[in-house]
């Protein structure tokens, strides 16, 4: 019996225009559900074209979108920058949520402990985040004023829960730390 349900499906990535294994299977896997007949859109957190070809049904939105042009902002740090453009991607994520009423969101991280921590609250029971590197990281090039933030919002309003991995490494470094309802694939890059 084949399974003819439609489904509306939010993939979530910081950008799609790097030419790395994350952009390469995200890009894949919107283009084969596409070519199902289901509905696909990115969400990123950095306007850009993906390096990869994307079936042009599928809509790319830019989450972070500063509501002032770059010339008015030039004289606050990066860091400060940075902050605005996950608070602005938030309430943007929230609004969107409520427009679009998707079936599913996959979100593609790098890192456990990335700038989309805490998003997965917002809709949690369908909401799967996809982890694409190791679970601990044995190098952090992430500079104190960042790392210290997002590991006190990991402890602190990550849902640990709906994680799938791409081999049994992660898998039980993701049990070990509380993580629920883990799920395996094969590496598809």
């Amino acid at each position: 019996m084949q399974h003819n349900k439609k489904y509306k499906i939010i993939s979530v990535v910081h950008s799609l225009e790097h030419k790395g294994g994350l952009q390469r299977v995200a890009v894949n896997l919107a283009n084969y559900w596409s070519k199902q007949g289901h509905t696909i859109e990115f969400w990123t957190l950095k306007e850009s074209k993906s390096f990869y070809p994307l079936n042009p049904e599928i809509q790319v939105i830019n989450l972070s979108m500063l509501p002032v042009s770059e010339n008015k902002t030039a004289f606050l740090p990066k860091a400060i920058i940075n902050l605005l453009r996950i608070i602005v991607a938030i309430i943007n994520y929230k609004k969107l949520l409520q427009q679009k009423h998707p079936d599913i969101i996959l979100i593609h991280r790098t890192s456990i402990k990335d700038s989309f921590v805490g998003f997965q609250n917002f809709f949690k029971n369908r909401t799967f985040e996809l982890l694409h590197m190791a679970f601990k990281q044995e190098i952090n090039t992430t500079p104190w004023y960042i790392e210290f933030p997002q590991s006190l919002a990991y402890k602190l309003i990550q849902p640990k829960k709906n994680l799938v991995v791409l081999n049994k490494q992660i898998y039980e470094d993701a049990h070990t730390d509380g993580w629920k309802y883990i799920f395996q694939i094969p590496n598809a890059v």
